[in-house]
């Protein structure tokens, strides 16, 4: 009851679900995962296949990336106790593990993924950013709106018009992270703004086949 509305991924409509919560996904901001697995080049080879008996980071248990990271391993035939999965933490701790032999691949998101795509001494493994995937989407509980439907509507629809502003004129997105990340490298920059995009929702709602996904990894 702290908060009425959340920004998350819709794994947490599920999880906050199973723990009796009513709540829904009410609208829809990110359609697309954000994250890749990367490895130092020539230190993995076979994709999925030569991750058996190496040390994977994710971000921490329960998380998107340690869903994503167990499901496609399942997929692949891989019994998750051929692999150790290592809680990191955010992407440039996972970039330092990575670059001190302290994993083998590491599940890696935002600006530090673009300048490690830049980066020939890096390679992908597995590039989870064309997955169907709600990344982020509008949460609320059914009680709470029930009495602030109009408050509700009303930001959704300021999501909607940030959504199609940005997808008109990605210039937007490179100034907001401008604003967000002042010392960050232009390059870079310009690399986080597309790819945040690229993620967007075209409707402003849930996106079916991505929560069909998400809900087959959480089962």
């Amino acid at each position: 009851g702290g908060i009425e509305m959340c920004l998350c991924s819709f794994d947490h409509v599920l999880k906050l679900q199973s723990r009796g919560f009513d709540a829904v996904a009410i609208g829809g901001i990110e359609d697309f995962n954000a994250y890749a697995l990367i490895s130092k080049k020539g230190r993995i080879a076979g994709g999925l296949k030569g991750l058996r008996g190496k040390k994977i980071g994710i971000t921490s248990p329960g998380s998107s990336t340690d869903i994503t990271v167990r499901y496609e391993l399942k997929k692949a035939g891989i019994d998750i106790r051929d692999v150790s999965l290592v809680s990191i933490g955010n992407a440039a701790a996972m970039k330092a593990a990575l670059e001190q032999g302290e994993l083998d691949a590491g599940m890696v998101i935002g600006g530090i993924l673009v300048d490690m795509l830049n980066d020939p001494n890096w390679q992908i493994i597995v590039d989870f950013r064309t997955q169907h995937y709600p990344l982020e989407v509008v949460i609320a509980r059914r009680s709470w709106l029930k009495d602030h439907a109009p408050t509700a509507r009303k930001f959704l629809k300021a999501i909607v018009r940030a959504e199609e502003l940005l997808q008109k004129d990605p210039g937007v997105a490179y100034e907001m992270t401008q604003v967000m990340f002042p010392k960050m490298d232009p390059k870079t920059l310009k690399g986080v703004g597309e790819a945040g995009v690229r993620r967007l929702s075209t409707t402003g709602s849930t996106d079916d086949q991505g929560v069909a996904a998400t809900t087959d990894q959480q089962i």
